[in-house]
């Protein structure tokens, strides 16, 4: 009792950051949709979501007379129904691979030019962004796949099964993070949360980018999905479970390094809120599988790719660049910057240019300034952008020039409807988030939902010193979605109550 006790009163504690950060995203996102030409989202997300709280009041009795297994089966059967949906989708949104395409289009070049070439590989730029290391042996095994299938396959052909790729990807972390919720809170809610996962529309603007953001969706929600198979009593099976934990987060961090955040989160919730018997332990093997899987997969990454010290020394950029990059004018990439990184020879002339750099640009804006920076300017610059900046990205080199880029590209003629619809979702997402931190005061708990309150405010607070992109909230959606829906689940029975 006692134990359940202090639990409670520490699922409390982590409440209070949550509800202040998380309501604080959502102010910046309404100032954002305020000073744009999208503020319909203002009027729209607050009549969208009482119409959510009248229509579930009304269907509520009957929608919890379905039996858990048809709701699972209908799931599935949309998510099947849904990746050829995506896949259609991603071809007709498709890039070409110009110099303005970013960082992935270098992928897909480098990848299928290895299947010709090995030489091909630019190792200034692997040496650079590490975290892309990974993701270039994917897609260079998937070019060979399609060249030993296909002898003389073009880049084209390679480009479409990496598309398709992607959309297998997004649907298998949705599919995964349905299964966790399923385990944790029922079918009922697993369906309501995996079907606003499913129709979430930033992740399918991403279908046609293979990049770090959706490549790696999957290794984010596989240690939840093993998190939940914990039992207390089986000190074995924990040890395991654990390690595979480990390991899963040690190769999602070669794709996107804030996957471990979420490792993090379930050693933090399975030691604060789960009555395991010796979760010491199987916490501290998962802790060594990481590091020991990290150092492997590197030391076998340079080996395939050629990378060496030298290299590193040479290319590399100190983390401290990244945080020095969050200090520029908007807090996320800057060029400028750099091009000022790279103009030094080694990594300890960079390091100490960069400490330099970053001291200037503290002492420029002074402390009231530089708390507005991060808490005004990088919180706007983040979770403004209910797109997610797949617009942006789809808009700078399309492969067509017709209605789907009217409609989902930046510059399109009808962007507007999208984009206010998209703003609209996303206000009601932030909302929701606080209501799901809220909603802990009154029933205190840990697991997997806890787990990925735990991951995402993770993030919200890493993207407050490292440089921000409202494109790193594309990897996790699935948690942002889910905490939402729970969110808005609270809300409902809060209603129930009422009236």
């Amino acid at each position: 009792m006692k134990a359940r006790s202090a639990s409670g009163i520490l699922c409390k504690l982590f409440a209070v950051p949550m509800i202040a950060l998380f309501f604080w995203a959502f102010v910046s996102a309404l100032a954002q949709t305020a000073l744009s030409r999208y503020d319909l989202s203002l009027a729209l997300a607050p009549l969208l979501l009482l119409l959510f709280v009248l229509l579930w009041r009304r269907v509520r009795a009957f929608y919890r007379r379905i039996p858990g297994a048809a709701l699972s089966r209908t799931f599935f059967i949309a998510c099947a129904v849904s990746l050829f949906g995506m896949l259609y989708l991603s071809y007709r949104l498709r890039l070409t691979f110009g110099a303005d395409t970013w960082d992935f289009a270098r992928l897909h070049i480098d990848a299928y030019n290895s299947t010709v070439d090995d030489a091909a590989i630019n190792l200034f730029y692997y040496a650079k962004y590490k975290n892309n290391q990974l993701l270039l042996l994917v897609l260079s095994l998937l070019a060979r796949a399609v060249r030993f299938a296909a002898p003389g396959a073009s880049s084209g052909a390679f480009h479409q099964c990496a598309m398709a790729l992607n959309c297998v990807s997004i649907l298998l972390s949705v599919a995964l993070c349905f299964l966790c919720v399923k385990r944790a809170r029922g079918a009922h809610f697993a369906f309501l949360s995996g079907m606003f996962l499913l129709f979430y529309l930033p992740l399918w603007l991403y279908t046609p980018i293979y990049y770090t953001d959706t490549m790696g969706l999957p290794l984010l929600v596989l240690p939840v999905l093993l998190y939940t198979q914990l039992q207390d009593g089986k000190l074995l099976r924990n040890i395991l479970l654990f390690c595979l934990m480990g390991v899963f987060a040690a190769i999602g961090m070669k794709i996107k390094a804030s996957i471990v955040f979420v490792f993090l989160a379930i050693c933090l919730c399975t030691l604060l809120f789960d009555r395991l018997r010796g979760k010491w332990l199987p916490a501290l093997c998962g802790v060594i599988a990481l590091a020991l899987t990290a150092f492997l997969l590197q030391a076998g990454i340079d080996r395939i790719l050629r990378l060496d010290a030298d290299d590193y020394d040479a290319y590399g950029f100190p983390y401290s660049h990244w945080v020095m990059m969050s200090l520029g004018e908007s807090g996320g990439y800057d060029a400028e910057l750099v091009r000022y990184t790279s103009s030094f020879y080694t990594m300890e002339d960079r390091r100490e240019a960069v400490k330099e750099k970053t001291k200037e640009l503290l002492d420029e804006r002074g402390f009231a300034g530089t708390v507005k920076h991060v808490f005004v300017t990088k919180m706007r610059h983040t979770w403004g952008d209910g797109s997610l900046s797949g617009p942006y990205y789809l808009g700078r080199e399309p492969a067509e020039n017709g209605v789907f880029q009217r409609f989902f590209t930046q510059k399109g003629a009808s962007y507007r409807i999208t984009c206010t619809w998209l703003q609209t979702g996303h206000l009601i997402l932030l909302f929701c988030a606080v209501l799901s931190g809220l909603s802990l005061f009154r029933r205190p708990e840990g697991g997997v939902l806890t787990v990925m309150r735990v991951t995402v405010l993770g993030l919200l607070v890493f993207l407050l010193v490292w440089e921000c992109n409202s494109r790193y909230l594309v990897h996790i959606a699935p948690f942002l979605v889910t905490v939402a829906s729970d969110g808005a689940s609270a809300l409902g029975r809060r209603f129930d109550r009422t009236t």
